[in-house]
């Protein structure tokens, strides 16, 4: 990527890194909101990708190709997914958990999108261990990991997963630098994107399974198209200097 550096969110003081937020027997500990320092680090690590390879963040070539992806619940398709994903330039990273129907949250669900002819990748946690595919890229601090709105699901990650993310790049943190009036997904997607997302499954109960295929298509939207709104958002920072 050249001069640009990813964003470590231990170093840099977000709540789910190490310095601001703890896992243990206890659960998921730590301050919420993200903090004046990390806030300041996504912003410059936003800029510095204005020198960078603004091409690792490319447009979906269709919709119709952000609905496809592939489920992954056995250890041969988990393979095929490591096979595509250690050439992966940038991720975009979601996870569903079960909070709303179970006595406490569990990852249910981890989203992974690929730019390029990367695609879409819904891997099932509950059915296969996620961890040793992922923790390679996810914890290597040259390769952009972008997420929305990604407080909860970075405890989710180092607690469930043992996963310490170090790329970190979080499009809700600069949609509120650059003073957007709506920062959700949702809203940011409309506006940027012209995509409607769907809030039908927003309390889903993701440990059930089967999952319908209308569910996955829901949790698939919510990476299928963050390197598109990062591109955008980029191009936004430049503009605002």
């Amino acid at each position: 990527m050249g001069a640009t550096e990813p964003l470590d969110c231990a170093e840099a003081g977000h709540p789910g890194g190490r310095r601001q937020g703890t896992v243990g027997s206890e659960g998921l500990t730590g301050t919420k909101g993200a903090s004046g320092d990390y806030k300041c680090a996504q912003l410059k690590y936003f800029r510095r990708l204005l020198v960078g390879d603004v091409s690792l963040f490319p447009d979906p070539v269709s919709h119709l190709a952000c609905m496809n992806f592939e489920y992954i619940d056995t250890p041969e398709g988990l393979a095929r997914f490591v096979e595509v994903l250690i050439s992966a330039p940038s991720v975009a990273l979601d996870l569903e958990a079960a909070g709303f129907h179970r006595y406490s949250d569990r990852v249910c669900l981890v989203q992974i999108t690929l730019p390029g002819d990367g695609g879409n990748w819904v891997l099932d946690p509950l059915a296969v261990d996620v961890s040793p595919a992922l923790r390679p890229i996810l914890e290597d601090r040259t390769i952009p990991v972008l997420m929305h709105g990604s407080d909860f699901d970075l405890r989710l990650l180092q607690r469930d997963l043992g996963i310490s993310l170090r790329g970190l790049l979080d499009t809700q943190v600069v949609a509120t630098l650059l003073g957007e009036p709506g920062i959700g997904l949702a809203a940011l997607l409309e506006k940027y994107a012209g995509i409607k997302l769907a809030k039908k499954y927003q309390r889903a109960d993701w440990a059930k399974r089967p999952l319908q295929r209308e569910m996955l298509e829901y949790a698939v939207n919510d990476t299928a198209w963050l390197h598109a709104l990062t591109r955008k958002l980029v191009l936004q920072l430049e503009q605002h200097g």
